[in-house]
This record gives C-alpha cells, sequence and structure tokens, in this order.
C-alpha cells in the first residue's frame, strides 16, 4: 500500500508542476486578449502580425497543458486514475493513517477534512469525464490536440468549436486550479492555491505587455514624430 500511495503523491506533483506551467501561459495570455490599450497600440503597428502570433501560441500552449493533465495511456498523468485510486477505501485509509503518524489529529475529524477535500475533487474531476457537464469542452480538446495541436491529421478539418469554448475551456483552468488545490490537501497535507502563483505571473506579464508599444508609440525606439507642417 506504501508503494499505491507514494505513486498517489507523485501524480498529484506532477499535476501541480503541469498546471503551474498552464498557469504562467495563460496569465501572460490573458493581457494580449483583454488590455484594451494593448491591443489599440499594437492593432496599426507593423508588430501587430508578432503580436498576434504570439498570442496564439500562448493559447495553444494552455490547450496542450491542460490536456496533458488527462493522459489516458498508463506512463501519463491522469487525473481520472487519481480519483479512482482515492475512492478505493483502502488508499483512503492508508492516507489518513500516514497523517495521524505526522501530527496527532483526532482521527475522526481528520477523516471528515479529508473527505470533504476529495469529495471536492470527485465533483471536478466527474464533470469532465464521460457523462459529465463539461464533457464537450473535454472532446473538443482532445479532438484538437490530437489532430492539430500535437499532430497534424492530413486533409482534416479543425473540429467546429462548440458554442461559448472560450468561457468553457476558462472555466475549466479555473476548476483545474482548484482541483490541483482540493488534491494537495488531501494527498500531500499541503496548503496550495495555484491562483497566488498566477498573482505572481500576472505581475511580470503585465509589465512585460505595457513595454509592448508599437513605432507609432512615443518612446519606442523607431518612433518617429509625425511631420509638421506650416
Amino acid at each position: 500500500m506504501s508503494t499505491v500511495i507514494e505513486d498517489l503523491r507523485n501524480q498529484v506533483r506532477a499535476a501541480g508542476d503541469e498546471f503551474n506551467i498552464v498557469v504562467a501561459f495563460h496569465e501572460v495570455w490573458r493581457p494580449a486578449v483583454f488590455d484594451a490599450d494593448l491591443q489599440a497600440r499594437m492593432q496599426s503597428s507593423f508588430a501587430g502580425h508578432a503580436y498576434h502570433l504570439i498570442r496564439i501560441a500562448l493559447r495553444r500552449e494552455v490547450y496542450l497543458g491542460l490536456m496533458r493533465l488527462w493522459g489516458s495511456r498508463k506512463d501519463e498523468l491522469r487525473l481520472e486514475e487519481i480519483a479512482r485510486q482515492l475512492r478505493k477505501s483502502q488508499v483512503f485509509d492508508a492516507l489518513v493513517a500516514d497523517r495521524m503518524q505526522t501530527w496527532p489529529f483526532d482521527e475522526e475529524g481528520l477523516r471528515e477534512s479529508l473527505q470533504v477535500h476529495v469529495d471536492k475533487a470527485f465533483q471536478i474531476i466527474d464533470r469532465y469525464s464521460k457523462g459529465g457537464a463539461g464533457e464537450p469542452t473535454m472532446v473538443y480538446l482532445r479532438r484538437l490536440r490530437h489532430e492539430h495541436l500535437a499532430h497534424r491529421a492530413k486533409n482534416q478539418a479543425q473540429p467546429d468549436a462548440p458554442e461559448q469554448i472560450d468561457a468553457d475551456i476558462e472555466a475549466l483552468y479555473e476548476d483545474m486550479a482548484t482541483l490541483v488545490s482540493e488534491l494537495f490537501h488531501a494527498v500531500l497535507s499541503t496548503a496550495y492555491n495555484p491562483r497566488e502563483t498566477a498573482n505572481v505571473y500576472k505581475f511580470y506579464a503585465e509589465l512585460f505587455w505595457e513595454a509592448a508599444r508599437s513605432e507609432r508609440t512615443e518612446g519606442h525606439p523607431r518612433y518617429r514624430p509625425p511631420p509638421t507642417f506650416p
């Protein structure tokens, strides 16, 4: 059982590491889409094309990173497998016993606390598993990854995105932040909130995009004042 618990911990650590990469790309991408001043500066710039490509590349990395959390092979990170293990009573009991060795908890209270965290994790994983409300989002992203991002299917058109796919993917991103936090609590006995990590990347991203100026913006190295006429 100790091997199972250690493997479970490694999977949860891997999920945290993978999602942190998603967070970094997502927080750098966000201002490029929602910062109206930035868009106005780049709209009439010759650098606008590169700006648009950077936005696309960042979003692709977010898609790929999210899907790496939902692998299907044994050598991949599999959130559904984590849930399957945690649903086994002997695995849950082993987590409780291990935690009791470290801290002198009241066992009944500890069980109740851990159950709250794993139940929240189950709700999110089930939402994006087969039959869940978020399954269409996963089907779209998985097909997009297999046929167009990780590989390029010959003569295969990009799948039509479901309505509101951007909002659905943002919801998936937020759900994964909550899920990683709940798994860290339950399996690693660690209080970790990926949204705090996001704030760090958000700050760096704001500094980067504030420095992105078009050649028509005063302060740019190639800026030339418009000619004045008498």
